[in-house]
C-alpha cells in the first residue's frame, strides 16, 4: 500500500509541476543462454571416483511427480551428514552431505541492519534438490548421505577455483555423482548431476530440481520487501512474476523455460539449466504475518534415455545487481524493476552513472550531488527558453487582458485571438513546462534506482544520513527541500495574489517527500538550490535571458 501510495504520489507531483506554469498563467495573466567462461573452469578437485557402501533400497520414497506443494510440506531441517564449508571472498556456504545441498549461504560483504553478516538461506531451507527415476518411482537425494573425499572446509581466494565431487551409492548399480564447481570471483556454482543405473519410463523420465524453503527477508520494512519477494521465470523472451502474499499462492509454467528464481528485494537464487531448457516450472509459497516468507520452486528437466547421463545447471545465490547479470547474457536483467517502459532506459543509465563515479568518488551521497549538477547543466538551455518565455508573457499581459475584456461573451474568438497574439509575438504559452517535463523521467528513474538496487542498499552520506534508500529519519532533507521550494516559488512570483499558492507547494512537498528515500529528497533539494542560483543569474542578465 505504502509502494503505492508513493508512486501516486510521483504521478501528482509531476501532473502539479507540469500543470504550474499554465494554472498562474489562466488564473492571474501571468507565467509562474551464454556462461561466463570463468564460471565452468576448475583447477582445484576435490574429491574423486570411489564405491561406497550401498544405500537402503527403502530410501525409493515416491511413486510419482512430486509438485511444489508436496515438497513445501516435507520441508524440515536435514538430519545427518557431515559439514563441508566453502570460503571465498564473496560467501561463505555450509553444505550438507545428507542430500549434497546448501543449508547456509553467508554473505560476506553485506550486512543486517544490526551489522550481522547476511544468511541467505534461512532457517530449514536447503537446495538444490535432486530427484529421479528409478522406473515407476522416483527417489530424492535428501535420503542419501552423499561421500566425499573432501577436507571440511575449501578455502578459495580470488584467483582460485575448486572442484567438489560427492557421490551416493544406491545398490543395486545405481550411483549419483554431484559435481560442484566453485570460482572466488562469483556468487554461483556450476553444477553438474551424473547417474547411473537409472532407469526412465515414458512416464517418468524427469530430472527434477528443487529449492525448498525460499530466502531470508534481509530489510527492516517486511512489508515493503515482501512486495519484491516471489518467484520469476523467463520463458519464450517473456519474464513471469509471481508474487508472495499472506495465504499461500502457486504457480506452474508448462514449456520450455530459461531459467527460474527465488528472490526477495536485494537477493535472489536463480537456477539457470545448460545445454538445454527447463520443461517446465512451479512454485509455492506464502508470506505469512511474520517471521520469514517460505516460498520453494520445482523445476523439471528430461534426463537422457537410458540407465545413465548427466545434466549441468549454473546456480547463483547472490545479489541482485544489475552489472552480474548482464554477464550471464540470458536476461536475468529483467527481473529487475527499472520503472514503466519508458523509464527503463533512463533508469540503466542513471545507475549505470552512479557506479561509474562511485568507483571515482566511493559516496553515493556526493554522486547524488555530482548527478544533480549534470542533470541540471543539462537542461539549462530549456530553462533560459522558460524564463525568456515568463517574460514575454508579462510583457503580453496588457493586450491579452484587453482582448479577454473585450471578447468575454466570444470565448472561442477571445481564444483564437490569443494564439494570433501568441503566435505574432513568437511566443510558447506551454514553454515553461519543457524544463519539467524533462526533468521528471530523470526524478521518477531516481526513485526507481534507490529503491530497489542493491548498490544503494546501505549507502551512507554523511552525519545522520546513514542509508540514501531510506526515508530521512529526522526529517531534515524534507524540510530543507520545502524552505529551498518556497525561496524559489517567492523567486517567481510576480503577482502578490500568488502567495498563498507559494506557501501551500511547499506544505504539500514536504508531506509527499518525508516517505521517500533519503537520497532522492537530496536530489530535489539540490535542484531547487541550483534553479535558485540560476534564476539569480537570468535576472542578472535580463537581456540574454530574453533572447
Amino acid at each position: 500500500m505504502n509502494d503505492r501510495r508513493s508512486i501516486a504520489a510521483l504521478i501528482i507531483i509531476g501532473i502539479m509541476l507540469l500543470l504550474m506554469p499554465t494554472y498562474f498563467r489562466f488564473l492571474y495573466g501571468t507565467n509562474p543462454q551464454q556462461v561466463p567462461a570463468d564460471s565452468t573452469a576448475a583447477t582445484v578437485q576435490v574429491g574423486g571416483e570411489e564405491t561406497f557402501p550401498p544405500a537402503s533400497p527403502g530410501n525409493i520414497i515416491s511413486e510419482s511427480e512430486p509438485t511444489t506443494a508436496e515438497t513445501e510440506s516435507l520441508l524440515s531441517g536435514l538430519v545427518g551428514g557431515r559439514t563441508i564449508t566453502i570460503v571465498t571472498p564473496l560467501y561463505s556456504a555450509d553444505l550438507n552431505t545428507m542430500g549434497a545441498v546448501f543449508e547456509r549461504w553467508q554473505m560476506e560483504r553485506f550486512f543486517m541492519k544490526d551489522g550481522e553478516k547476511i544468511q541467505l538461506i534461512p532457517e530449514n531451507a536447503y537446495g538444490p534438490v535432486i530427484e529421479i527415476p528409478v522406473g515407476d518411482l522416483r527417489v530424492s537425494s535428501t535420503d542419501f548421505v552423499f561421500e566425499s573425499i573432501s577436507p571440511n572446509t575449501i578455502w578459495l581466494q580470488e584467483v582460485d577455483t575448486a572442484e567438489l565431487v560427492l557421490q551416493a551409492d544406491l545398490g543395486d548399480g545405481r550411483r549419483i555423482t554431484r559435481t560442484m564447481r566453485f570460482d572466488g570471483t562469483t556468487y554461483d556454482v556450476m553444477i553438474r548431476d551424473s547417474f547411473e543405473g537409472f532407469e526412465t519410463t515414458p512416464m517418468n523420465d524427469a530430472y527434477n530440481l528443487l529449492w525448498l524453503g525460499g530466502l531470508t527477508l534481509t530489510e527492516e520494512a517486511r512489508q515493503d520487501e515482501i512486495r519484491y519477494t516471489g518467484f520469476y521465470a523467463y520463458q519464450g523472451g517473456d519474464i513471469h512474476r509471481t508474487k508472495l502474499k499472506k495465504e499461500t499462492v502457486e504457480e506452474r509454467l508448462v514449456g520450455f523455460v530459461d531459467w527460474a528464481a527465488l528472490r526477495t528485494k536485494y537477493f535472489s537464487s536463480i537456477l539457470i539449466p545448460i545445454n538445454g531448457p527447463f520443461r517446465s516450472a512451479s512454485m509455492v509459497g506464502a508470506a505469512g504475518e511474520v517471521g520469514p516468507a517460505r516460498m520453494s520452486m520445482a523445476l523439471d528437466r528430461k534426463i537422457p534415455a537410458g540407465t545413465g547421463g548427466s545434466v549441468e545447471t549454473l546456480m547463483y545465490l547472490g545479489p541482485i545487481d544489475y552489472r552480474i547479470f548482464r554477464k550471464y547474457n540470458v536476461e536475468l536483467q529483467r527481473m529487475m524493476d527499472f520503472g514503466w517502459l519508458f523509464i527503463r532506459p533512463i533508469s540503466k543509465v542513471s545507475l549505470l552513472l552512479f557506479t561509474f563515479l562511485y568507483e571515482i568518488i566511493p559516496n553515493y551521497g556526493v554522486v547524488i550531488i555530482i548527478f544533480s549538477i549534470l542533470v541540471k547543466i543539462l537542461v539549462f538551455p530549456l530553462t533560459k527558453k522558460f524564463w525568456a518565455s515568463m517574460h514575454a508573457m508579462q510583457e503580453l499581459t496588457p493586450k491579452m487582458q484587453e482582448i479577454k475584456e473585450k471578447y468575454k461573451d466570444d470565448p472561442e474568438k477571445m481564444n483564437k485571438k490569443i494564439m494570433n497574439l501568441y503566435k505574432e509575438n513568437k511566443v510558447n504559452p506551454l514553454g515553461g513546462c519543457f524544463p519539467m517535463l524533462l526533468q521528471m523521467p530523470v526524478f521518477y528513474a531516481l526513485f526507481v534506482i534507490l529503491r530497489t538496487t542493491i548498490e544503494l542498499r546501505g549507502a551512507p552520506f554523511m552525519l545522520w544520513i546513514q542509508d540514501l534508500s531510506v526515508m530521512d529519519p529526522y526529517m531534515v532533507l524534507p524540510g530543507l527541500m520545502s524552505l529551498t521550494m518556497l525561496v524559489q516559488q517567492r523567486a517567481q512570483m510576480k503577482d502578490p495574489r500568488q502567495r498563498p499558492m507559494a506557501i501551500i507547494m511547499p506544505i504539500m512537498f514536504f508531506f509527499l517527500f518525508r516517505s521517500f528515500p533519503a537520497g532522492l529528497t537530496l536530489y530535489w533539494t539540490l535542484f531547487n538550490i541550483f534553479s535558485i542560483l540560476q534564476t539569480e543569474l537570468i535576472h542578472k542578465r535580463p537581456g540574454k535571458a530574453a533572447a
